[in-house]
């Protein structure tokens, strides 16, 4: 009886043990964008910086914040496609909430308001009360 009861408990403790590693596998699976680090660059001290741009691979549209550094707490727009990979737009967005003859080009805005990853912009420009966001789609 014992011998049974104790072949019972370790066929049901090793079923345990191996549910409890499938699930925390299945939780510790991540996606590659989790590796990318869209901020490496950014400050520059000898080069010009790069800019953390939000985009997919091999789609035509390119997007990122306009600022002169990485450090500055004014936005100039949002360049919706860009021609290089440092300066040149095609073209910039810019949010507003004004008649287009009062609108400004420039917001301020705080780092903690703004989220980036490489598919992703969300930024809230407390100037205007907007949140702005960008996710790039397929063609």
């Amino acid at each position: 009886m014992n011998k049974l009861l104790l072949n019972d408990f370790n066929s049901l403790l090793s079923k345990a043990i191996l549910l409890g590693l499938l699930c925390f596998n299945v939780l510790a699976a991540q996606t590659p964008l989790q590796y990318v680090n869209p901020h490496i660059g950014n400050l520059s001290h000898l080069l010009v910086p790069t800019y953390p741009t939000v985009h997919l691979p091999n789609n035509l549209l390119r997007f990122y914040p306009n600022r002169g550094e990485y450090s500055e707490i004014k936005l100039h727009g949002f360049p919706l496609n860009i021609v290089s990979h440092r300066s040149g737009s095609v073209f910039s967005l810019f949010p507003t909430t004004a008649p287009v003859s009062e609108a400004k080009a420039d917001y301020w805005y705080d780092y903690e308001n703004e989220q980036i990853a490489p598919n992703l912009y969300q930024v809230t420009l407390p100037d205007i009360f907007t949140k702005v966001q960008f996710a790039p789609a397929d063609k």
